[in-house]
């Protein structure tokens, strides 16, 4: 028994064993490891341990749930006056616990035995042993602290490099072996893609966008909240980049998306004419606003009947009830205007894709070009992190640079991640779009009403209300088509799409 146990002390004891984390236990700092110590100390000297403290926790923090709990209980306990921990370091590494273990010591008898090194402090400990423990104590803070600063320095290097330093989002899976840390999760990947096409479209909120995803099969458990997709939307690490400590950084690892796409889903989302949600039970809802700048709504009259008219929230702007009989069949109309035979779609489409190399040409300068700007930038920021490292200049203007210039890399490496569409890939889509247009009328009158609404996003834009008529635009391409037919001038339209 230690010289310096109190005469006449009870020999129950309690037992405190800890590690920061379970990495840390694989190295040899196991729990088992320690409680076994723990108790053949106690058997060596006559202890009766009641119960024994076990568990991950970090001690550079003061508010540890199993040290304050052990603390607490010894403190009810007049009977059991002996503490068993490892070491100093495995008890504290914040200088308020020290304080702690010194006031139970001196406040409420207790003897903290440290079997590891041999210490034991308690009331009648000399000023030495406080010197000791204090030290310890001391030495287990700096040590945390010092570790701490190593790391966050560490893993400022690591950011900086372009390596992702946190759990992988929804589409992605952290991957050491690949560069920047991160790798696409096939089983994921194409459903954070749609749900960004959808709302890029304007077709769809956030929310509607989440309801499309399940309808098509999306598993829940990606979609588990209702915000889910607007975090994915305002997240830049589909494009490429990361944030950290509120600062953009280029990452390594391979975008989802393009930078094009992921603005594109921004700017829809903060329009002035939001997005709407999955479509009810009016396929036009939400597709028309009022020439007087409200939204056009639809109700139901006399439990049939389908009407359309202003919000009238600016005051009663004159338009008054338009059945969605009428407004399709208007639609119907428009997209009739650009409605091809086959043999002329067919006339089109060698046409337009006959002037392919020129382009091929023109991108690839393009994309050289880019590649160049950014290998300057790259050289250009190395130049300035070793002037900072060396004091050259300040900490505030490298924050204030550094962020400017990650976001010129992250806009030039988006250029060049954004898919570039070969000669065959324009040939597939110039084909589709022709093909559309061969019956899209009949096809118009046949379609769900889901199939409307998206027919209608693909075709028109800026639909109003004008006393019972629609104006609107063309999208690009169909825009060519109806001037076309209604020119008949074909050749400078397959001029002006190449």
């Amino acid at each position: 028994m230690p010289s310096n146990l109190i005469q006449g002390q009870s020999l129950k004891a309690v037992l405190y064993v800890r590690v920061s984390s379970q990495e840390q236990a694989k190295e040899g700092y196991s729990l088992d490891a320690q409680e076994r110590d723990g108790r053949a100390y106690a058997s060596r000297h006559g202890f009766e341990i009641v119960r024994c403290w076990s568990g991950f926790e970090s001690a550079k923090e003061e508010g540890r749930k199993n040290f304050n709990e052990m603390l607490a209980f010894v403190e009810k306990k007049p009977n059991i006056n002996i503490v068993l921990i490892p070491k100093v370091d495995r008890m504290t590494r914040n200088l308020e616990d020290l304080n702690k273990v010194d006031a139970h010591a001196r406040k409420h008898d207790k003897a903290f035995h440290f079997f590891q090194e041999g210490f034991v402090y308690c009331k009648s400990s000399s000023p030495s042993d406080f010197v000791r423990l204090a030290f310890g104590g001391v030495v287990a803070t700096y040590e945390s602290r010092n570790h701490r600063e190593r790391v966050t320095r560490g893993m400022a290097e690591k950011v900086r490099q372009g390596d992702f330093h946190t759990k992988a989002p929804c589409g992605y899976i952290n991957d050491k072996t690949v560069p920047g840390g991160l790798r696409e999760y096939p089983e994921e990947a194409p459903w954070v893609r749609k749900a960004f096409e959808l709302v890029a479209g304007g077709l769809y909120s956030p929310c509607g966008a989440r309801e499309r995803l399940l309808r098509d099969g999306c598993p829940k458990k990606l979609l588990r909240w209702r915000n889910t997709i607007e975090r994915w939307i305002s997240n830049p690490v589909y494009y490429g980049c990361f944030t950290y400590h509120e600062q953009l950084f280029q990452g390594r690892f391979a975008p989802l998306l393009s930078k094009a796409l992921w603005d594109q889903a921004q700017s829809a989302i903060k329009s002035r004419s939001r997005p709407f949600g999955a479509p009810k039970k009016f396929p036009l809802a939400g597709l028309i606003r009022c020439e007087c700048g409200c939204s056009v709504v639809f109700e139901v009259k006399k439990g049939r009947y389908i009407y359309g008219h202003c919000t009238w929230y600016h005051g009663d702007c004159g338009n008054g009830y338009t059945r969605q009989e009428a407004l399709e069949q208007q639609i119907a109309s428009a997209l009739e205007a650009i409605q091809l035979t086959p043999e002329r779609a067919e006339l089109l489409s060698q046409e337009i894709n006959s002037g392919s190399d020129a382009n091929e040409r023109e991108r690839e300068e393009r994309t050289q070009t880019t590649r160049k700007e950014i290998i300057r930038l790259e050289e250009f920021m190395t130049r300035a992190y070793e002037d900072r490292l060396e004091g050259r200049i300040s900490e505030n203007f490298w924050k204030e640079r550094s962020s400017t210039w990650q976001e010129e890399k992250a806009r030039l490496e988006s250029i060049l991640a954004e898919p570039v569409a070969s000669g065959d890939d324009r040939r597939i889509t110039a084909d589709r779009a022709l093909e559309l247009v061969k019956d899209v009328k009949n096809l118009w009158l046949s379609a769900s009403d889901e199939k409307k609404r998206e027919l209608v996003g693909l075709t028109l834009s800026n639909l109003f209300l004008r006393k019972g008529s629609l104006d609107f635009s063309y999208q690009t391409p169909f825009n060519f088509l109806a001037e076309g037919n209604r020119t008949q001038n074909w050749w400078t339209l397959a001029g002006s799409n190449r």
